[in-house]
């Protein structure tokens, strides 16, 4: 993982991590995974953007696919379903930060009508160098 910026994690995260994660996550923030071949393809999950009341509607999204799934349809699949879910739960609006220049993360969210709205400068720092987050 320390090679990749496709994520920030510096070490896998354990299966506690991500039992810990899915809680902090839960309900009214859909979390979908798509499998394929019992292997998991992709993961995406939602979550509060922020505490503040104002934001209740504003929803920040995480989507992670395995590289032997890619270009299957299956990210616009995850999104479809969320999105669908989303707006039955009374959410707004969602949003992704997507490590520039990630094309494929760029690209799977462009096509499900996600628009550019700015960049974090320097956001992370992995591999050595600080990376843009778009």
């Amino acid at each position: 993982m320390h090679e990749t910026t496709i994520t920030f994690e510096i070490e896998p995260p354990s299966a506690r991590d991500f039992a810990r994660r899915i809680d902090t996550c839960a309900s009214p923030h859909p979390q979908l995974v798509a499998v394929s071949s019992q292997r998991i393809a992709g993961h995406l999950y939602t979550r509060r953007f922020s505490l503040r009341a104002a934001y209740h509607g504003y929803t920040e999204t995480t989507a992670y696919l395995d590289r032997d799934f890619h270009r299957q349809g299956i990210g616009r699949r995850l999104y479809g379903a969320l999105i669908g879910l989303l707006r039955e739960q009374g959410h707004h609006s969602l949003h992704a930060g997507v490590t520039l220049l990630n094309e494929a993360s760029i690209g799977l969210h462009r096509a499900i009508g996600m628009a550019d709205v700015g960049v974090y400068r320097e956001a992370g720092f992995k591999a050595d160098r600080w990376h843009d987050v778009g």
